[in-house]
């Protein structure tokens, strides 16, 4: 069996501009878990799921941590988790960097990502007119050029367009 076989067809997106409130509404109206986040031109660049959700000021579940802990807790960790609490926008607090898979797929291959990834869902996604795009924060120049050469060789692909942003 491959993704194909079993994935959801109808799928309910959201922009990255979206009101979280907004975003909270169609996951419960959906029943739903996660929502997958696209640009303008139906582009995949993150999913917002449940678990993005769970540290808000709103509901009292901003993680706390003791004042000897936060002061060895780098500032871009801490930045990020107060943009995850205080968020408006689906594009503040969504998971970008997702794991996707193409519609040929093979099941256990799917099932081993689960595993190794630590991950409960992936998007399923086709190339788009042969050009792929690649959004993430990348950590090194090595982690740059393998991810390119992995969307490079992705049957189908005649472009890799790269707006992966350095952290380096």
């Amino acid at each position: 069996m491959r993704a194909v076989d079993v994935m959801v067809h109808d799928v309910v997106t959201v922009r990255p501009e979206t009101d979280v409130a907004d975003a909270i509404k169609l996951l419960a109206e959906h029943d739903v878990s996660a929502l997958p986040v696209v640009d303008p031109a139906g582009n995949l660049v993150g999913v917002l799921s449940e678990a993005d959700l769970i540290h808000r000021v709103e509901i009292g579940t901003v993680k706390r941590r003791p004042w000897w802990q936060e002061a060895v807790t780098g500032a871009g960790t801490l930045a990020t988790e107060f943009a995850k609490s205080h968020g408006k926008r689906v594009h503040e607090i969504m998971t970008s960097g997702v794991i996707s898979v193409a519609e040929d797929t093979p099941l256990s291959e799917i099932a081993g990502l689960f595993e190794r990834k630590g991950i409960k869902r992936v998007p399923v996604v086709t190339v788009s007119a042969g050009v792929v795009h690649l959004w993430e924060l990348v950590g090194s120049v090595a982690e740059r050029e393998a991810l390119l050469a992995l969307a490079e060789g992705v049957p189908g692909v005649s472009r890799v367009a790269d707006e992966m942003i350095p952290a380096y």
